[in-house]
């Protein structure tokens, strides 16, 4: 049984690795094993991020019926844009290196991927 949002935030603990920090200057990748804690981190250190959690049934529906929707729905105030469990749905990832720095959408995305899928 996985803990509750309450939950997972009473048991965080303070990491030393600081993502608003790092997402200003570029995109990158959180690698972790399972339950490891990393949709917790992004919860409590990037409040105020997009977060696409293609855990969920709904967002994971919409976005694999239509990956582009993601750059459709990007703003100028979304400058950190999160895409949670992101090998769920690879054709999201395709149209990120052409919008990354085009100055329409965010300057940093952060992709969340279990260790156990990159080591198929």
């Amino acid at each position: 049984m996985r803990p509750s949002e309450t939950e997972n935030e009473a048991f965080h603990v303070p990491r030393l690795l600081n993502l608003p920090a790092l997402l200003e200057k570029k995109s990158y990748f959180l690698f972790g094993p399972r339950q490891a804690g990393k949709t917790s981190l992004i919860r409590c250190t990037l409040q105020e991020a997009r977060v696409y959690d293609l855990l969920n049934t709904s967002v994971y529906l919409t976005l694999s019926q239509d990956p582009a929707r993601i750059a459709q729905e990007l703003t100028a105030r979304d400058r950190i844009v999160v895409i949670n469990e992101i090998q769920r749905l690879p054709p999201v990832r395709q149209p990120r290196a052409a919008e990354v720095g085009s100055g329409k959408y965010p300057s940093s995305f952060l992709h969340s991927i279990p260790r156990s899928s990159v080591e198929r």
